[in-house]
């Protein structure tokens, strides 16, 4: 499943999952997950850690995502310690996904 596909209303399925308009597990246990980047670089992780989701930061952990760099430099672990969200930094420690 694409997560930035446009819903019949033009909006990506992350963006409703990240306002919590959306089950994120519910919606996705049993999906192909693919891991794009936006035109900024960011994946659905930076989104989650930004949110201080870490419900959908660990849900995406635990299907394979990454912390990787978007196009300024920042990964979802920076972000997660630039923004004071420690249980997310914690959580993407424990899932050993940090370069």
């Amino acid at each position: 499943m694409d997560l930035y596909k446009k819903t019949s209303d033009g909006v990506p399925l992350f963006n409703l999952l990240m306002n919590k308009f959306l089950p994120l597990p519910e919606l996705l246990d049993n999906s192909s997950i693919k891991f794009e980047k936006d035109e900024d670089g960011r994946t659905p992780l930076h989104y989650a850690i930004e949110a201080d989701d870490v419900k959908a930061a660990e849900w995406l952990l635990s299907k394979g995502a990454r912390n990787e760099s978007d196009k300024f430099g920042n990964t979802p672990v920076m972000d997660s310690v630039r923004l004071g969200h420690k249980r997310c930094f914690l959580l993407c420690l424990h899932y050993q996904h940090v370069n």
